[in-house]
């Protein structure tokens, strides 16, 4: 299913849900932007592709500019800041680097504020800056800061993968 919430968490619509008569039915839901195996940005003229534990830097027409390892993939962000957010279902994580590859910190499993990131998949900003991270283990949005401090959640998903955000600070979940 696709799920839709107004910038306040609250719910506006569902799309491609069996029992809705939509005439849509999502059997396999994988990500907005593509939130799978691999990740796929483009970012201030800038490509961004992540495949298993490897971030890659190309430009447009497919050169090199660099590459990096993190400790795992399932998520990618780009903020600003042309930081780059890795989220790791299994470490309950999301890495950020630098734009060269330079690790910078962890947001790990005990975000400040006492919230736990269970198996963070997709990452997307809103207008204001802050991380939405969808996470499959508690089956939840997951609001914080670029730094890691917790904000709120809402949702009540089965397994949210995939999450985009538009100007509005509607977000989109898969």
């Amino acid at each position: 299913c696709l799920y839709v919430f107004d910038s306040k968490g609250y719910p506006k619509k569902t799309v491609g849900n069996r029992t809705l008569n939509d005439g849509l039915l999502f059997k396999c839901t994988n990500g907005i932007i593509w939130y799978g195996e691999p990740s796929l940005i483009i970012k201030n003229n800038i490509l961004y592709l992540q495949r298993s534990t490897d971030v890659y830097r190309l430009t447009l027409d497919g050169n090199m500019i660099n590459s990096f390892s993190s400790s795992g993939g399932t998520g990618l962000l780009i903020d600003e800041y042309n930081r780059i957010y890795v989220s790791n279902c299994s470490g309950n994580k999301i890495d950020v680097f630098n734009h060269n590859g330079g690790h910078l910190f962890s947001i790990d499993g005990n975000v400040t504020g006492g919230c736990s990131l269970e198996s963070p998949y997709g990452l997307a900003s809103d207008p204001l800056g802050n991380i939405h991270v969808a996470t499959s283990g508690s089956n939840t949005i997951k609001v914080i800061t670029k730094e890691g401090v917790y904000i709120r959640k809402y949702g009540d998903l089965k397994c949210p993968r995939g999450i985009a955000i538009d100007v509005y600070g509607y977000s989109f979940v898969t």
